[in-house]
């Protein structure tokens, strides 16, 4: 009797942490059994919840990713969707703007469609030659913003054209100086955008001869740039450029800033040719 007994109260409740087993297999992850003691057991199922409260907290973690997966495609498909319909809204505008011989308005829907179009392009990389193509209609907008006032003038060797850098540099670069010389000031400015190529290097420069920064802004500025975080909103673009140069071109690619006060900035780019 003893023994029956015994062997019963140790089979039953084996029978039920083999049913919860099979509740787990059936998909049910909900901990409301435990088996009490201090038996083998009743050890074997304490550590069976642990796991079960590990797969729970694996299942809900790979739900957030998989949720945050398919926000972030419907944001990106919405980012494709909305720039293409305002492209094709800006050629309908210019095709307006020819019927009617508005000549100036074309010529600005149409840089600003050209644009748009540069911006949404897939590829990370582009050649220095279709960047360039890219800052002629950039120019187009700002001079009919700020007429005479932005004088600009390139000087790129032919042979660097073909050198592949990372998308929109030098429009970042330009933004800069206008942000920071042109809108700052009353008079015209300068802006010189150039280039060295040596077969070995592409060096970019684009210099202002705005108002410049104090040296401690300056030194603000440039330790800014290997920061985790930005807090200067103004400063954003510049520290996406210079990341993405370190991630495409390595860490001999650099970033130099150079500026005065009174006496202009210029921002000088280096990027190492890539044997491979």
């Amino acid at each position: 009797m003893v023994v029956i007994i015994v062997s019963n109260a140790i089979t039953g409740r084996l029978k039920d942490f083999s049913r919860r087993i099979e509740q787990l297999g059936e998909g049910n992850f909900e901990l409301d059994y435990e088996l009490k003691g201090q038996d083998e057991i009743a050890h074997l199922s304490r550590k069976f919840n642990q796991m079960v409260l590990k797969i729970n907290d694996l299942i809900a973690e790979r739900y957030e990713i998989k949720l945050n997966e398919r926000n972030a495609r419907l944001k990106a498909l919405e980012a494709q969707i909305n720039p293409h319909f305002l492209y094709n809204s800006l050629q309908a505008i210019s095709t307006e703007a020819i019927i009617h011989e508005v000549d100036s308005i074309q010529q600005m829907v149409d840089a600003l469609a050209s644009s748009l179009r540069y911006c949404i392009k897939d590829g990370e990389t582009v050649s220095l030659r279709h960047e360039l193509e890219h800052i002629e209609n950039y120019l187009i907008l700002q001079i009919a913003r700020f007429g005479d006032r932005l004088q600009v003038a390139v000087d790129i060797p032919e042979e660097a054209k073909a050198f592949l850098i990372p998308k929109m540099t030098l429009q970042i670069l330009l933004e800069n100086a206008i942000e920071h010389a042109l809108e700052q000031m009353s008079e015209a400015i300068y802006i010189e955008i150039r280039a060295d190529f040596n077969g070995q290097w592409l060096v970019i420069y684009v210099a202002d001869d705005g108002p410049g920064m104090t040296a401690s802004r300056l030194e603000q500025v440039t330790s800014s740039l290997n920061e985790n975080y930005m807090e200067v909103h103004e400063e954003i673009g510049l520290k996406n450029l210079y990341s993405r140069i370190k991630l495409m071109f390595g860490s001999e690619a650099h970033m130099t800033i150079r500026s005065q006060k009174n006496q202009g900035t210029e921002i000088e780019i280096g990027l190492p040719v890539k044997n491979s």
